[in-house]
């Protein structure tokens, strides 16, 4: 799986933090005209951010469902009766309450060779990011399928995954923004005209300087 697009999301980030830097130095706006035009600067940020994360969790989900139809799906054509038993193997692993429940019903499911609750717990395992779970059903998987799993394991999964995505496609925005956190705000205000300093001397704080 492509790991983080950390470098891009750097780009990002240093373009946008480079734009501010020069509009903050500059003498053509008002104080509000500069608010103006961070706050266009971070709409576009947050535009290249949000396609990049998009792109990235789309390639993520999509590897990881052509993994699992590859390890769990049906091959060949099942009976009914294999159906049932698989639908059944399904349903007892998604009860599951944890990783040591999971790991100790895989031990049983393999000892009396039922490949397929076997089977449904790594998936759930995969699904819950319980990779010691996934780690014991590959030791005794062949090679090919070995593969696949520790590839499957790689992705992350789980209740932690929603916060390294956060942490990695996180924007620092100018502090000169803070109370415009809201989007509908910060719309509000990149929609507005652009503010330039008064000509024949410098604006310092609101106040004309001849």
């Amino acid at each position: 799986m492509a790991d983080y697009p950390r470098d891009k999301m750097a780009r990002i980030q240093q373009r946008l933090t480079n734009q501010t830097e020069a509009i903050r130095a500059s003498r053509l706006y008002t104080d509000t005209g500069k608010r103006i035009e961070m706050a266009k600067l971070v709409k576009q940020a947050r535009r290249e951010r949000d396609q990049l994360k998009q792109a990235f969790l789309t390639e993520r989900q999509t590897r990881r469902e052509t993994l699992q139809r590859r390890l769990f799906g049906i091959t060949g054509d099942a009976t009914p009766e294999q159906l049932m038993i698989m639908r059944d193997s399904r349903d007892r692993a998604a009860k599951l309450d944890g990783p040591e429940d999971a790991a100790t019903h895989l031990a049983l499911a393999t000892t009396s060779g039922d490949t397929y609750l076997a089977q449904a717990i790594a998936m759930v395992a995969a699904n819950r990011g319980w990779n010691d779970v996934i780690n014991t059903y590959a030791e005794t998987a062949p090679t090919g399928t070995r593969t696949a799993l520790e590839e499957l394991a790689d992705i992350p999964s789980g209740t932690r995954t929603g916060v390294a995505d956060q942490a990695v496609f996180r924007l620092r925005e100018p502090d000169e923004l803070h109370a415009y956190r809201n989007d509908t705000d910060l719309d509000t205000l990149a929609a507005q005209d652009t503010q330039p300093a008064p000509t024949g001397g410098l604006h310092f704080e609101g106040v004309p300087m001849a």
